[in-house]
């Protein structure tokens, strides 16, 4: 469970710089595949048309690029890494933006192959501002995604960092893929968590998963910080006891974890908890990403 920290360097960002493809290169290819569809007929327009997908630029993919658009870009311009890496510099980017008018927003969740993807708020003294508030302000009756009062902004300075999301089985928006991950095995072993902050990008790997029937989940209830180094370690063995699957797992007395709670207002429904242990640390320098898109 020891944790890797990656410190992003110039010459890796330079060198990707160097690499990429211009706007105006895209806009070459696709006045060529124009030329191509009135000359060629057939399957040879349908082969053309497709082999002209092409990401903005080397290592950034345009929002509205979904399944084989992705991967026929990667596979002609950049590894699922280096997009991958735009992606989350962009988020990173946004998320300081929005920092400037609200100072409650603590990050940024994504958990990957799943609907969450969402801004995560944090009240400074109750689990109850943000059940109906967006990030802005603004009402909405599936409130935000946010973290527990009690944690501290650096997630490094938490042994546990919880994050709460209501289940909105209508939409299928906030936390209502961790039922997915509670009723499928093959999806618990494999999923992971990346929450963005100003310090990085922490990459955590599930451990336990199980629906909880507390009645008040919000009510600081789940531990996230501990008096001594035993008392966290046995904390996680008793949530990695609890879990619907086995998974091996082990922990370090210096270790983070991150707990997800979902919550429903519905009483047929029941609360999931998913927890995680942080498998990686990448730092990526704020002034490099200001820089880069002018957040």
């Amino acid at each position: 469970m020891a944790q890797r920290v990656l410190m992003r360097r110039d010459e890796y960002y330079e060198k990707k710089q160097s690499g990429k493809v211009t706007r105006s290169t895209v806009s070459a290819i696709v006045a060529a595949s124009v030329t191509a569809v009135i000359i060629l007929i057939g399957t040879i327009i349908g082969g053309a048309m497709k082999k002209n997908v092409l990401p903005a630029a080397v290592g950034e993919a345009s929002d509205d690029m979904t399944g084989d658009t992705v991967s026929d870009a990667m596979a002609e311009t950049d590894t699922a890494e280096d997009i991958t890496d735009g992606v989350y510099r962009r988020k990173l980017a946004s998320l300081l933006k929005i920092q400037r008018d609200h100072p409650d927003a603590f990050g940024w969740i994504s958990v990957p192959g799943t609907v969450i993807d969402n801004i995560v708020m944090q009240s400074k003294d109750s689990n109850n501002e943000y059940l109906y508030k967006e990030y802005n302000g603004n009402y909405t009756r599936y409130g935000s995604v946010f973290a527990d009062w009690r944690n501290k902004r650096n997630i490094l300075e938490n042994r546990n960092t919880v994050l709460y999301g209501q289940i909105a089985e209508k939409t299928g928006m906030m936390f209502t893929p961790l039922k997915d991950i509670a009723e499928n095995e093959d999806t618990f072993q494999n999923q992971t968590v990346d929450i963005i902050t100003a310090d990085g990008i922490f990459t955590y790997e599930i451990f336990s998963v199980y629906y909880s029937g507390a009645v008040n989940i919000l009510a600081d209830k789940i531990e996230t910080d501990f008096f001594n180094d035993q008392e966290f370690l046995d904390f996680c063995e008793s949530c990695k006891n609890k879990s619907l699957y086995e998974k091996n797992a082990e922990f370090a007395a210096d270790g983070r974890i991150l707990t997800l709670v979902s919550y429903t207002y519905a009483r047929d429904e029941k609360n999931v908890i998913v927890h995680a242990f942080l498998k990686e640390v990448e730092v990526v320098p704020v002034d490099m990403i200001t820089q880069d898109t002018g957040a």
